[in-house]
């Protein structure tokens, strides 16, 4: 598998736009991080636990994907967006989103709420249909193109454990987690210190601990989740982007948070994956290939603005 070196400025864009794209749903897996933080602290786990497709969802291959029955809500963006006569309709549009979670995460939204708007903004090549689902307290949203279809930007996250971080906490909880954030920038400013951020892959590989066998069943699980989402196409080559961590353990290894996969089509389409290792069960993903459908060099002056 190929590796992409850290100081390399070719790809750069994509990772960028990708992290900008999934901000929320970093501070939700950020949120079980900390939880993971403490956890491992207390067992002294240092290791990364490998995990495979069947642990993202309930999804058996020999189960029929059924269509939904799904309560549609138009979103507030649909006033700011005109939608051509092309467009694919919002409830065929929910459906197609409904299997495209379906097919990465294995779970039937049946029942759910789902908020749909349609995105024409003139710094895209193409028109979105966006989607956003909660069921059980994991959410979902989800963009396609708006005319064909075609799978852009999916992501999951424990919706409920962020809610519950913002909405009720108690005034304990508050000074816990206000500590656990010190703790967090503390540990931080430690890994800076260590050189971590300077540090190709293979150099973060073995700071790390990372086996080669470990890393592979993670590239494993992103060509799985890759062959899904390039639903109308083959994938054709995967690299490793970055590894991430959060912290230095007290036996000197980096611990990894999450990483990065770059995936390409025979297309030339190319897909960022990321897949947080927070947790055993608990597992923040996000694919996107919206980079690919930016004009280059766009400069979009809003209302009011210049």
């Amino acid at each position: 598998m190929k590796h992409k070196t850290m100081k390399s400025t070719g790809k750069e864009l994509f990772k960028v736009v990708a992290i900008a794209t999934v901000a929320v749903g970093l501070f939700s897996a950020a949120v079980i991080g900390a939880n993971s933080l403490a956890f491992a602290a207390a067992t002294n786990q240092t290791t990364l636990s490998p995990i495979t497709t069947s642990a993202l969802g309930n999804h058996q291959e020999d189960t029929a994907f059924a269509s939904p029955t799904l309560a549609l809500v138009e979103g507030p963006w649909q006033q700011y967006h005109v939608k051509p006569a092309s467009a694919m309709p919002m409830e065929q549009a929910a459906q197609a989103g409904a299997q495209y979670i379906w097919d990465i995460f294995g779970t039937c939204i049946d029942g759910a709420v789902v908020e749909m708007n349609f995105s024409a903004h003139p710094s895209n090549a193409s028109t979105w249909w966006r989607g956003n689902a909660d069921v059980s307290g994991q959410a979902y949203h989800f963009i396609i193109n708006g005319i064909t279809g075609e799978r852009i930007d999916i992501s999951s996250w424990p919706w409920e454990q962020t809610r519950r971080a913002f909405d009720d906490l108690t005034p304990e909880e508050l000074e816990a987690r206000e500590a656990m954030r010190t703790e967090l920038s503390n540990a931080r400013r430690v890994l800076i210190d260590s050189g971590w951020f300077e540090m190709d892959l293979d150099q973060r590989m073995t700071f790390a601990g990372l086996s080669a066998q470990a890393l592979q069943t993670y590239q494993q699980t992103a060509m799985d989740l890759a062959t899904q989402h390039f639903n109308r196409s083959n994938v054709t080559e995967i690299q490793l982007g970055d590894i991430n961590a959060d912290r230095i353990t007290d036996s000197g290894v980096a611990h990894v948070t999450s990483l990065w996969f770059i995936v390409t089509d025979d297309t030339g389409r190319e897909a960022t994956i990321l897949i947080s290792t927070a947790t055993n069960d608990a597992h923040f993903i996000n694919i996107t290939t919206q980079h690919n459908d930016f004009i280059p060099g766009f400069y979009y002056i809003g209302p009011g603005i210049g």
